[in-house]
């Protein structure tokens, strides 16, 4: 992907984060992008970043998916989930993503292991 695109973050008191259409976020007050962290059951772990609020008094985490999805596109209904297009969780690129239900989200699971080298 040649050319991102970066928008704020959608949540009130937290558009000092800018998230990118490559699957990054980066954070204005720091001028740095944010590393994540793995979060979830060991068998299904997803990578996840951390946001505060203006004041630094409310943080909160965001399975980075979810929040790249939620912020080109729109909030995720009821009975969705945003899927990773190539089943690889640490593809986190706007291209790569698209709203499932639930079912159809299942139905394209498998084994998988966070890589080495994250």
């Amino acid at each position: 992907m040649s050319n991102v695109l970066y928008l704020p973050v959608p949540y009130e008191g937290y558009q000092h984060y800018l998230v990118g259409s490559n699957g990054t976020v980066f954070s204005i007050r720091k001028s740095d992008f944010l590393k994540g962290t793995w979060s979830g059951r060991s068998n299904c772990q997803y990578r996840s970043v951390q946001l505060w609020n203006l004041d630094n008094t409310k943080p909160i985490k965001c399975l980075l998916h979810k929040l790249v999805y939620i912020t080109f596109y729109e909030d995720v209904p009821p009975g969705y989930h945003v899927d990773h297009i190539d089943r690889n969780r640490d593809h986190n690129w706007l291209d790569n993503l698209r709203l499932v239900t639930i079912s159809d989200n299942m139905k394209n699971r498998r084994s998988w292991t966070r890589p080495d080298n994250l």
